[in-house]
């Protein structure tokens, strides 16, 4: 944050702001029906800093306006119905109103008169306080009674009275936010308010313009409809925005708060005393950090620290005479552009107090805003491919569909530059550009082949809310209802060749989705084991490996015959029992063996293989290792990974070294004894890589770099916690 910052002179009515402030509202918002736009929305809130504390009202918990209702409880609008209810759903009485708006005139600036009897004759019954209150808000012109002699106290406030009354008490305010709200656009677009009087329908327009309402809909008002007391809460609310209202003490404001890098935010700060009065030329110490995630200007005894950075003035934390300067208003506003540091966001504190004060939160009142600052996102997109019965790979063996499947195509947008994460953003267009062709196969005829084809087909989806984007395809037999020819076969193909993203790089995927009615065959066949390590201190280690046949639908094919058998690879040791087994594979495709240990203790041995002999299709083997696990040492000890032998399938580093980060697993092969052992990690365990502490997931990806690990085993005290750190050698 620079100390060098560009005076801000002509206020802006900013969208951003409406948001925060209109978050609270009870309809909705007019612009997806209203044949215009507010255009008088107000720069800044009222309800921020010490006006968001809980006023302690039992029935306002998640009221759509208990922000409002905790606001005007801190300007000392409303005390509530009792000292722990606010009664938010009961109308609104005319006295009440007279009441609300007497209470909002300090605040605002507003001066009442000394309250003289208007000539209404039917207020004799209430209270003074509320009496003198109706003749104030009738001298100010703020009402004029139902009648020249009559208030009607106990009447319902309607919504058109609610729009007279608070446009004149900002007619009747001392204006210092913005223009006045009567622009005379007439934009509302409300289709209902043709039968109230010239002014009351002035009053409705510009009380839409000023985003003091939108109405009952987008097309309605309903100026008949009473009010509650927690839409007058809403409404007053609204209204502070527009007068010189700030809560009592320091209070920040930042707009935008979010996407800033580069960007240029414009401040407010304020300064009112415990009756929410102006004090003009206060002075106003600001300090900043950045990445506040992760930074504090704080020490623990609540004072600053060296990572506090100086906003407005050095010394920093200290009040002294070159810090911000209220106006005569009470305020200071001012904009600047937020430098790259800004990224990972940036939290602002102020405070206020007499020359020499020092900043301590456990004594100085102070607030502040913390701005959610962003890279600019390198688009980019995950692209996912299902059929029917999950994910779909087109160039796989179980390449082929069946005739009425769907092929979903599900394209995320991601930023590139933040860990390929998701980016929310609606409206991003993808064109899919491919092209279709019918085949059909007679096996003992001439006129077979093509006879169907289509080229340069275009389809558009956009991306919604969260950023996805879905393109389906679903394909019929051709000749469906008709009896199929024994010796037909017939294709239905979509070659994708370019996908046009508006965002990010394009694709040219090149893939071919071919649905058939192809009688199924074998496509391919594969072993799998329910571990990649077996622990063989004991005679209770097993693994059990499956054999899986699919064919070029993904389907299972059953009836499969073949053997299972085992290998030591180099161990002397007979650790498995190796006799050929036997299987037959189910209606799944598969089939399975479980082996167990027959020589406990055996170490030295890299694995044992097992083969399936089935039909044309050979599975590879599937490498398991055996080993124990390492012994919970004393003090921390380096090891080298262990090295794969040439063909492994199993290690998933590509450095040839064994470790598997899905069942977090790391085999060892420097043990005491010159044996293999393996440890386990998992998320509440410590990692360091060269010394350095990372996460878990860059623990993982160093594995693929590093030759050693050295291991700190927990003991009881520590909370069961290892420590792991990478290296390349144990000097």
């Amino acid at each position: 944050m620079p100390n060098s910052v560009t005076r801000r002179r002509t206020p802006v009515a900013l969208l951003a702001v409406f948001a925060m402030v209109a978050s609270v509202f009870v309809f909705p918002l007019a612009a997806q029906g209203h044949s215009g736009e507010p255009e008088v929305l107000p720069d800044w809130s009222a309800c921020v800093a010490a006006a968001t504390a809980d006023a302690g009202f039992g029935d306002t918990s998640g009221n759509f306006a208990e922000a409002d209702i905790d606001c005007i409880y801190h300007y000392g609008i409303t005390t509530g119905t009792s000292a722990s209810t606010y009664s938010p759903g009961d109308m609104v009485t005319r006295w009440q109103m007279a009441l609300f708006l007497t209470r909002a005139a300090g605040p605002t600036g507003l001066g009442l008169p000394v309250a003289s009897d208007q000539g209404f004759l039917d207020i004799g019954g209430l209270a003074q306080g509320t009496q003198d209150a109706i003749n104030q808000i009738a001298a100010l012109n703020i009402s004029k009674g139902t009648s020249a002699t009559t208030f009607d106290p106990n009447g319902y406030v309607t919504r058109q009275q609610m729009a007279l009354f608070l446009t004149r008490f900002l007619d009747a305010s001392a204006h210092y936010f913005g223009p006045d709200c009567d622009t005379g656009s007439h934009a509302s677009g409300f289709g209902d308010t043709g039968s109230v009087s010239f002014e009351a329908y002035n009053a409705i327009e510009a009380a839409f313009d000023c985003g003091i309402t939108t109405g009952t809909t987008a097309t309605t008002f309903s100026p008949n409809d009473y009010v509650t007391r927690d839409q007058m809460a809403a409404f007053i609310a609204r209204t502070l925005a527009h007068t010189n209202a700030a809560p009592a003490g320091v209070s920040i404001q930042a707009v935008p708060t979010a996407g800033l890098e580069g960007a240029n935010v414009d401040f407010k700060i304020s300064v009112r005393d415990g009756s929410h009065n102006p004090v003009p030329f206060a002075l106003v110490d600001g300090f900043y950090v950045f990445d506040p995630a992760n930074t504090s200007p704080l020490k623990s005894d609540g004072t600053c620290d060296g990572d506090a950075i100086s906003w407005s003035s050095v010394p920093v934390c200290e009040i002294d005479l070159n810090d911000f300067e209220m106006d005569s208003h009470g305020n200071w506003e001012d904009s600047s552009s937020l430098p790259s540091e800004a990224s990972k966001g940036e939290t602002i504190w102020v405070f206020t107090g007499d020359q020499g004060d020092k900043f301590d939160a456990d004594t100085t009142q102070f607030d502040s805003v913390t701005l959610q600052g962003s890279a600019p996102i390198d688009y980019g997109w995950k692209v996912t491919i299902t059929d029917d019965d999950g994910p779909f790979d087109p160039n796989s063996d179980q390449w082929a569909l069946h005739f009425g499947e769907t092929v979903t195509w599900t394209f995320q947008l991601i930023d590139l530059a933040d860990n390929n994460a998701n980016v929310a953003e609606a409206g991003v267009d993808v064109t899919i550009t491919y092209d279709t062709e019918t085949y059909v196969d007679f096996n003992s005829a001439p006129n077979d082949g093509l006879i169907a084809e289509t080229y340069g087909n275009t389809a558009k989806v956009t991306t919604d809310s969260s950023g996805k984007a879905v393109f389906s395809v679903t394909k019929s037999d051709p000749d469906a209802g008709a009896a199929e020819a024994a010796d037909r076969t017939d294709w239905e193909i979509i070659y994708v060749d370019y996908i046009d993203f508006e965002k990010g790089s394009d694709l040219n995927p090149d893939d071919y989705y071919n649905w058939t009615d192809e009688a199924p065959e074998v496509a391919s066949e594969t072993l799998s084991a329910s571990s990649t390590i077996v622990d063989n201190s004991t005679t209770a280690g097993s693994v059990t490996i499956t054999y899986t046949a699919l064919d070029q639908y993904g389907d299972g094919v059953g009836g499969m015959e073949g053997y299972i058998h085992a290998h030591e690879g180099n161990s002397s040791e007979l650790l498995f029992d190796e006799s050929p087994t036997l299987v037959t594979s189910g209606s799944t495709g598969k089939a399975s063996y479980t082996f167990k240990v027959k020589a406990a203790g055996a170490v030295g041995g890299i694995g044992w293989n097992a083969h399936g002999d089935f039909d044309s299709h050979d599975p590879d083997y599937v490498w398991v290792y055996f080993s124990a696990h390492a012994a919970d040492d004393s003090g921390p000890t380096c090891d080298a990974i262990a090295e794969a032998s040439t063909g492994e399938k199993w290690d998933d580093g590509g450095g040839g070294l064994l470790y598997n980060t899905d069942a977090n697993l790391i085999l060892i092969s420097d043990g005491a004894d010159g044996g293999q052992y393996w440890y386990t990690y998992d998320a509440n365990d410590s990692f360091r890589v060269d010394g350095s502490a990372v996460s878990m997931a860059d623990f993982e990806a160093a594995l693929k770099t590093h030759t050693h690990v050295t291991v700190q085993p927990y003991d009881d005290t520590s909370g069961n916690v290892s420590g792991f750190n990478l290296t390349n050698s144990c000097a």
